[in-house]
């Protein structure tokens, strides 16, 4: 089973012009538990057994997929990156008790208008685009930068949020776990970049990929290489819902300084402007330039 890659590689600028997550948190840090588990809340608010990822996070075109109509030729896309967007949405719809899966072909076919074909996608700039113009459904508010290596603060916006779009870099052993039921790591060969979503901490970090779970240890989850809190439309409308305690302070702040940062975008153009201009390792879309809104494609 061929399982694709297809994360684009973190624009040092772009995390270091994000809202940062320890502009967000006060002085003295929230306790959050010693593990928690958002996936499982996830499914039983919905009343789904718990694991069930076959009704709640399927593959999407991300390798073999048998729901993709016409039958994929191609035995898969490099769309993990817009995949791991869509199980954000459909993770953060759960907990609140909607059910909002997509089509495997929705999320092929707007992956491929946002990449110019089958080219990756950047993370970030994938959440940029979607705070300014709407993606599968979802604006956010707002993105915010974890620092994947400060282990207290990724648990405290996983506890807080419970849902961290993540970009990990993908060895064979990851693969082979996947496909095995086993941990992830951190050893073997990185073959690539791959978007996931991250949902759990305890024992192991517990992420969605390839239409399945993934458990990764400390020394799998040292391949994280972004992390990002975004603050979907279900975490501003139920913030009591993600965490009464604090949430709310958090997504006001996020509010405000994602409204003097300017993190809304007038036209699609302009998603891609001086201050976002993609690196060379970035295929900026040309269908995309000087389109306004209401002419985007999704």
């Amino acid at each position: 089973m061929q399982l694709k890659l297809g994360k684009l590689p973190p624009v040092q600028e772009d995390i270091d012009e994000a809202i940062q997550f320890t502009d967000l948190v006060p002085v003295i840090l929230p306790v959050p538990p010693s593990a928690y588990d958002g996936f499982s809340e996830a499914f039983s608010s919905l009343g789904i057994p718990d694991g069930d990822d076959r009704v709640l996070y399927p593959m999407y075109g991300n390798g073999p997929d048998p729901t993709v109509q016409p039958p994929d030729s191609k035995k898969g896309y490099g769309n993990c990156v817009l995949a791991a967007f869509a199980k954000f949405i459909t993770s953060c719809a759960a907990l609140v008790g909607k059910k909002v899966v997509f089509t495997a072909n929705q999320v092929i076919d707007i992956y491929l208008k946002l990449s110019g074909g089958d080219n990756g996608l950047n993370i970030s700039r994938t959440i940029d685009y979607a705070i300014a113009n709407g993606l599968l459904g979802e604006k956010p508010v707002a993105k915010v930068y974890v620092d994947p290596t400060n282990l207290a603060h990724v648990q405290l916006a996983s506890y807080l949020f419970k849902f961290l779009v993540t970009g990990i870099q993908c060895t064979d052993q990851m693969q082979q776990a996947f496909k095995s039921g086993g941990v992830m790591d951190g050893t073997g060969t990185v073959m690539g970049g791959h978007g996931i979503v991250t949902g759990a901490y305890g024992d192991f970090y517990k992420i969605k990929t390839w239409g399945g779970t993934l458990r990764l240890n400390d020394g799998g989850w040292a391949k994280v290489d972004e992390l990002w809190v975004v603050a979907s439309q279900e975490m501003v409308q139920n913030a009591g819902r993600f965490c009464p305690q604090f949430a709310g302070n958090l997504l006001d702040a996020m509010q405000t300084i994602a409204d003097q940062f300017c993190y809304y975008r007038a036209t699609c153009a302009t998603v891609y402007d001086d201050k976002l201009k993609p690196a060379a390792i970035y295929q900026k879309p040309s269908h995309f330039m000087g389109e306004p809104i209401s002419n985007c494609p999704f």
